[in-house]
């Protein structure tokens, strides 16, 4: 029976839907056969040469001794004919060693043989890496039998070849694919459907994720994702229906305590012997926050508007009460009783005017008005101002600050009240006392978020117990607070001033590892390069006549005023007359406040020139233990007293106790800082 041409036969079932292989290079096809007859036989080696020719295979004739250079030939032949007989065995066996090693050309080797050989020869022969024996008689006789041997082994050959190429277009694929998936900046996992094992992870993943990609893999999903089982949205039944599923707002929380908000898809995909899942995810965490910041800012814009005209209203109101209780408090004096209640309203009424401007800070109208913004030196401004608001706290300050800091264009007055409600805030979280860190450098490159302006950024850290996650979104809000006895506006108030400079004020938090506070101020970058030379501001600080953004060299220094007096209205209108003048001035109730302000100031590097301090204070230490005990640790302060007993005799003594002068109450504010400017040397 003869055997059926292939082209004739049906096709498979089954077959019909297979994938098709890539085709094969043109290169690696066979269309002419190259062969090389090897004899030590001149005539026989030509005339099987000449037959071969008239088959039409490219034919050649080599010496067994030249045998060796036959894999270095260009091109490389397909067959060796080798002549295999006594002489010629030894080269053989050397051309079949090379044949062997892994770099060696695809060539097959057919043995010519005299006559028959035995079996067992044969056998050791084909070890040896021989295709195929042919004896002479056969090629040279009837039937042509060494062109059948040659079309069966070109087929072979091309088989052998397509296959071997085959292989190594897989492996190409394979680490083709594999370097894809590795290097996509979408963060992949493979997960076996069976028993929820990671098969596989990208970098982006281990990236996102806060583990190793080494670490993942072999891990259950269940350990690494637990906030994707615990959504009401995972059903793997619907999985299963469907093959995609997907799920937004996934919660992740990293091992270094940083939160992420991930954006996930799930697909099955077919993962031999079974069935995988694919799990896509990108993290959304900076989307979020600004979403969030988004929704925040127009509530405190709605806020705002209504606080501010509750403000203005309240401010028109209070001033038509002040003003008809001040009328009140002029009637004649037997009238005591009318006094006493219009000076308890008058002081409610100050408050309610307190409150008016705090509701007008927070809509971004400090002080009633704009803000006052002028160059300023950040470094030296945070070295002044940072010690001055811990003076009766107990934390201690560590500063690091970059020595190249941009100015920055801010109201002083608004900046240090910022400031000092951001301290205070970490300074409460520390009731035992702790260190406060507070760093400040620039930032070319902007914010993380979607701010692209070059700014400083402050940041303010705290080593208190932290802050639950949950209540960071409403840390902000107006009249919310996590510590009793507050009103809640002291971080609102900071957030607007901070708004009302341009800048941003975040806050991050781990429970445990406290809280950090970071402060972002823009920088105008294309004034500080290209503004001309500094210009000074005009002497009574008003006016456009700004400094350049190029003048970073500070002002001079600023004297240090410690004062230190029971009565809250005096502290108030000596503070503002001597600020007003020139002077840094730190005011405190009686004299063990006045201590510890003193020690702390000297122990931060930021000491006072003079204190300044009340003989007598109710229900506290004076001024003239509180100074005693003070020139007993530093001999060198430079005090002065005031007192409204002008009969004591600490007014002719008073050097004895360390004082350089008495000034008696009531005194003018005008000669008071007269006197601080000739004991001072100051103008």
């Amino acid at each position: 029976m003869p055997i059926p041409n292939p082209d004739d036969t049906l096709l498979l079932p089954g077959t019909a839907g297979a994938p098709v292989p890539p085709l094969m290079p043109a290169a690696l096809q066979i269309k002419v056969l190259r062969v090389v007859v090897v004899s030590e036989d001149p005539a026989l080696a030509e005339q099987l040469s000449a037959g071969l020719d008239a088959r039409g295979h490219l034919a050649s004739v080599c010496n067994p001794a030249q045998a060796g250079t036959l894999l270095n030939a260009v091109p490389l032949p397909d067959v060796v004919l080798w002549h295999l007989n006594q002489h010629s065995a030894a080269a053989a066996v050397t051309l079949l060693e090379q044949l062997q090693q892994p770099t060696a050309a695809d060539c097959a080797v057919i043995a010519l043989t005299d006559q028959p050989e035995a079996m067992a020869r044969i056998e050791a022969w084909l070890k040896r890496g021989i295709s195929d024996f042919l004896p002479l008689a056969l090629v040279s006789g009837p039937g042509d039998a060494l062109a059948s041997r040659l079309a069966v082994l070109e087929h072979t050959l091309l088989k052998r070849r397509e296959r071997a190429w085959l292989d190594s277009h897989a492996i190409h694929a394979v680490q083709r694919y594999e370097e894809v998936f590795q290097k996509a900046p979408e963060a992949a996992l493979v997960v076996s459907a069976r028993d929820g094992l990671i098969l596989e992870a990208n970098a982006a993943a281990g990236q996102i994720l806060g583990i190793p990609r080494s670490d993942l893999l072999q891990r259950y999903l269940s350990l690494v994702l637990p906030d994707l089982f615990d959504r009401e949205d995972y059903d793997p039944q619907v999985l299963a229906l469907t093959d995609t599923l997907r799920l937004t707002e996934v919660r992740h929380q990293r091992s270094d305590h940083l939160r992420r908000w991930l954006d996930v898809l799930v697909t099955r995909v077919p993962w031999p012997p079974g069935q995988a899942l694919l799990i896509k995810f990108h993290d959304i965490t900076i989307l979020k926050e600004r979403e969030a910041r988004r929704l925040h800012e127009a509530r405190m814009d709605a806020a705002s508007r209504v606080m501010a005209g509750t403000a203005r209203e309240l401010s028109d109101a209070l001033t038509s009460v002040r003003g008809n209780l001040e009328l009140l408090m002029r009637q004649p004096a037997s009238q005591a009783e009318v006094r006493d209640l219009s000076g308890g309203a008058r002081d409610a009424c100050e408050r309610a005017v307190d409150l008016s401007k705090r509701l007008a800070t927070l809509a971004r109208t400090p002080g009633g008005g704009e803000l006052r913004k002028r160059p300023l030196d950040l470094k030296v401004f945070l070295e002044k101002a940072v010690p001055f608001a811990l003076l009766t706290g107990k934390a201690r300050p560590v500063l690091h600050l970059s020595d190249d800091l941009w100015p920055v264009e801010a109201d002083e007055a608004a900046l240090t009240d910022l400031l000092r409600r951001l301290i205070e805030n970490a300074d409460e979280a520390m009731p035992e006392g702790g260190t406060l860190f507070i760093d400040a450098t620039n930032v070319r490159e902007g914010r993380r978020d979607d701010c692209e302006q070059a700014s400083v950024r402050v940041r303010v850290r705290d080593q208190g117990p932290g802050i639950d996650p949950q209540l960071l979104p409403r840390l902000f809000d107006p009249w919310f607070t996590t510590h009793s006895g507050r009103d809640g506006m002291g971080l609102a108030m900071a957030a607007a001033l901070t708004k009302a400079h341009g800048g941003h004020l975040q806050v991050e938090s781990t429970p445990g590892q406290g809280t950090t506070f970071t402060l972002w101020l823009p920088v105008n970058i294309r004034r500080l390069l290209h503004s001309p030379a500094p210009v000074p501001a005009p002497a009574d600080g008003t006016g456009p006549g700004m400094l350049s953004p190029l003048a970073t060299k500070p002002a001079e220094a600023r004297a240090r005023i410690l004062f230190m007096d029971d009565d809250a209205g005096i502290r108030a209108v000596v503070q503002r007359s001597l600020t007003y003048s020139g002077y840094d001035v730190y005011c405190t109730r009686d004299g063990r406040e006045a201590i510890e302000a003193y020690r702390k100031a000297r122990e931060f590097g930021a000491p006072f020139d003079l204190a300044l301090v009340d003989l007598d204070v109710r229900g506290g230490m004076g001024g003239k233990e509180c100074i005693a005990r003070l020139k007993a640790e530093f001999p060198s302060l430079k005090a002065l007293l005031t007192t409204g007993y002008i009969d004591d005799e600490l007014m002719e003594t008073y050097r004895d106790h360390g004082f350089l002068g008495v000034i008696p109450k009531p005194f003018q504010l005008d000669r008071l800082v007269l006197s601080l400017n000739r004991l001072l040397g100051t103008h």
